[in-house]
């Protein structure tokens, strides 16, 4: 099995790109470690190699490890994501159809950083603009995308706004 978001480091460990997107892990050296077992069992799934109720698991038990984890505050959208409720139309997916190149390669977090997105909901992520420009550089830079400071902070907030067109949720 090979899988794009599996790294492996020195010392035998083997990290998830997508739990740790999920645990929204900056550092190379903070990685959710993640088994074979585990990896074998979310591979099994209907939406492997993705945020599924695995990946969900393995950012709430990292962040439980260190003593970081906050359900009532920062991380209650890891609770409805590992219970499979998520919005299907919130500012993460409305982002996704604004911009091509999110669409083209299966190799990065972009699903991950979606659904978060979608469980923050419209106020969530205008508190977040700034982290959510952060993803779309890295990921921009990761593809040979050149980034201009400031291009898709607009795109951003517009993805807000249609999210929360039409709903209780100010913008």
């Amino acid at each position: 099995m090979s899988c794009p978001y599996k790294e492996t480091w020195p010392q035998e460990k083997t990290t998830c790109r997508v739990a740790s997107a999920l645990a929204k892990v900056e550092t190379t050296q903070d990685q959710c470690v993640v088994t074979p077992e585990a990896c074998l069992f979310c591979d099994g799934l209907s939406n492997p190699r993705s945020p599924n109720h695995v990946t969900y698991s393995l950012a709430i038990s990292h962040l439980h490890q260190r003593n970081r984890l906050n359900f009532d505050g920062e991380h209650a959208y890891l609770r409805q994501g590992l219970a499979g409720n998520i919005p299907k139309d919130g500012p993460g997916t409305r982002l996704h159809s604004l911009i091509g190149w999110l669409k083209t390669d299966g190799a990065c977090d972009c699903e991950a950083h979606k659904q978060m997105m979608d469980l923050w909901g419209v106020q969530g992520c205008l508190e977040r603009v700034d982290e959510i420009e952060k993803w779309l550089e890295t990921e921009a830079k990761r593809r040979g995308i050149n980034w201009l400071p400031m291009t898709y902070r607009p795109l951003i907030k517009y993805a807000i706004k249609l999210a929360g067109h039409g709903k209780n949720e100010t913008v």
